[in-house]
């Protein structure tokens, strides 16, 4: 036998089980709407507080009405066995010429500017590897991050005791947590005290460029969830 439960959602209309409530077979519980933002199920305690959320689109929250995955719990999760998910991201970045900037200021390096997408909800490491970079000038301190969307996540300086010897890799890592879905932007912030920075310095006749494979930057991301 299929017994069937439907649920009311309407203003004014209340439905209360005072008794146990026994099916045999399968018991379906059937909204009224199938609005993707809606519930079809929400069981909540006498304070009308969301213990069970149920949407349209499949997504259930615990202790959450705002699922973003398929379940989406608002405190810790206890088991034998939880399983996630990972993934990850590269991209190299090569080049033509010098990548420079004189600014004294904070100014982007758009060379390094990126998009990605997440697929879920996520944790991330974010990591750029930049090689051969100084300035053309003794004395000048220099400092670059890296920022996901706009918040920084990872800074280095430098100080360049003398021009042109004190050129060295750059590698910017930081941890990102609770990434939502979707789209966002990595960017690279530099700044240098006196001169010019080049990011990485690239000279065409030389062996940075004659040489296979010429110098290149690594970005790479792995996420998990």
């Amino acid at each position: 036998m299929r017994s069937t439960i439907i649920v009311l959602i309407a203003i004014g209309v209340f439905v209360f089980f005072s008794t146990a409530v026994y099916a045999t077979g399968d018991t379906t519980i059937k909204g009224t709407t199938s609005d993707t933002t809606k519930a079809s199920l929400n069981v909540t305690n006498s304070s009308d507080t969301s213990l069970l959320y149920v949407r349209n689109d499949g997504n259930v929250g615990i202790g959450t009405q705002t699922p973003e995955t398929k379940l989406d719990v608002a405190g810790d999760i206890k088991g034998n066995t939880v399983k996630g998910s990972s993934w990850g991201y590269t991209k190299n970045f090569t080049y033509t010429d010098h990548i420079t900037t004189a600014s004294t200021t904070w100014a982007e390096v758009t060379h390094y500017t990126t998009t990605v997408t997440t697929p879920a909800l996520s944790n991330l490491i974010v990591t750029l590897h930049i090689p051969f970079v100084g300035s053309d000038t003794g004395g000048a301190r220099i400092r670059i991050r890296l920022v996901f969307d706009n918040t920084t996540i990872s800074d280095a300086t430098m100080h360049d005791g003398h021009a042109w010897d004190d050129f060295r890799n750059i590698t910017l890592t930081g941890l990102v947590q609770n990434v939502t879905a979707g789209s966002h932007t990595i960017r690279v912030y530099a700044a240098v005290s006196a001169g010019t920075l080049h990011i990485p310095h690239y000279n065409t006749t030389l062996i940075e460029a004659t040489l296979s494979p010429a110098i290149f930057a690594n970005l790479y991301l792995v996420g998990w969830y």
